[in-house]
């Protein structure tokens, strides 16, 4: 079994005993978060589903980002990062929401490549981290999925 499917699988374990459910909005990630949950068994108990508002438009009209907020900040910010992940927890009615931005790719807005924000928005308070990765584009999602998951382990 991989790291990543044992940390998923203590996600999916902590949140079943928790009673929470989770909801995500995934940009740079694209999604990555949301597969590396839902292969463990029971996670249809707790992931309600999420977004990947990859898109400057998909941020505003499916993440609730207010455009003020997007042209004082840009695109990957820490305030774009909590936004998106109110809207989509507001959105599912979820106990714990998560959202991912950062540059996977080339630089973006003169940010650098490997630049993560993650924000969790939960009843036991909010995390907000800028975290900075190295590699390729694969390897950026992958770190920053799974410092997710041990982010959602400290709630």
């Amino acid at each position: 079994m991989t790291t990543a499917k044992i940390i998923a699988a203590q996600v999916v374990a902590r949140f079943l005993q928790e009673g929470w459910t989770l909801a995500v909005a995934e940009s740079c990630t694209g999604g990555l978060l949301s597969d590396t949950l839902t292969n463990i068994d029971g996670s249809s108990k707790i992931f309600l589903g999420g977004i990947v508002p990859y898109s400057l438009q998909a941020k505003i009209k499916l993440g609730n980002a207010r455009e003020s907020t997007l042209s004082t900040y840009g695109t990957v910010s820490s305030q774009i990062t909590m936004e998106i992940a109110e809207g989509v927890k507001e959105r599912l009615s979820a106990v714990v929401a998560v959202a991912i931005t950062g540059i996977a790719g080339d630089s973006v807005e003169g940010k650098p490549q490997g630049l993560v924000y993650i924000y969790i928005s939960s009843p036991r308070g909010n995390i907000a981290e800028e975290l900075h990765f190295q590699g390729s584009r694969r390897k950026i999602k992958e770190q920053a999925v799974m410092a997710t998951m041990r982010l959602l382990l400290k709630l």
